[in-house]
């Protein structure tokens, strides 16, 4: 008797919907990181980079009695802006500065606020600005201000993903630091055991 074939447990279904919500939030977000920072990690921009393009040139589409052209101008400003961050992160390569692969990148706003730490610049700073420029937009050119919107959102989104893992990223290192210094006075106890008896 055959059996029927089950599809994705519950817990396959959840971690492949988050997956693919965080690549919406970085698809979104990186439309305005480019923008806003500077200094990519060399792996950075790579895949939500290109879907980012694809996003912009094809959101459009969901208002078709609008101007297309603010929205492509947009999508030409993204790809130079693409373009200076990659020759950027070559020529600080080439001068032997070295960040994470995947770092995405220094806020320029940084310079301005040096006393502010960087991610709150980016977690929230940041996705203001962009939401802002969203809503200032919107009279002029729904397209463009509806996807800023979605872009803040975006911003928002991944930035608190990215501290929630590194919150929890420290939790571990710091359970396993624990964990160690359990293990380094159970070994001292048994040594200085042995060496008494």
């Amino acid at each position: 008797m055959n059996q029927p074939e089950q599809g994705p447990g519950l817990f396959e279904r959840m971690r492949n919907t988050a997956t693919l919500l965080v690549l919406i939030c970085q698809v979104l977000a990186v439309s305005s990181e480019v923008f806003l920072r500077g200094r990519f990690g060399s792996r950075y921009l790579g895949l939500h980079a290109a879907l980012a393009a694809v996003a912009i040139l094809f959101f459009g589409v969901f208002f078709p009695h609008d101007d297309p052209r603010p929205l492509f101008r947009f999508f030409l400003a993204y790809l130079f802006m693409c373009f200076l961050c990659r020759v950027g992160g070559i020529r600080l390569a080439l001068k032997g500065h070295r960040e994470h692969s995947r770092y995405d990148g220094r806020p320029l706003l940084s310079w301005i606020l040096p006393r502010v730490p960087e991610t709150t610049i980016k977690g929230m700073i940041e996705p203001a600005l962009v939401l802002t420029a969203g809503v200032l937009l919107m009279p002029v050119s729904e397209p463009l201000g509806t996807y800023l919107l979605l872009s803040a959102i975006g911003l928002a989104g991944i930035n608190s993903m990215i501290q929630m893992h590194s919150r929890r990223q420290a939790q571990e290192m710091y359970d396993a630091f624990l964990d160690q210094r359990q293990l380094t006075e159970r070994f001292r106890q048994l040594r200085d055991d042995r060496h008494f008896r």
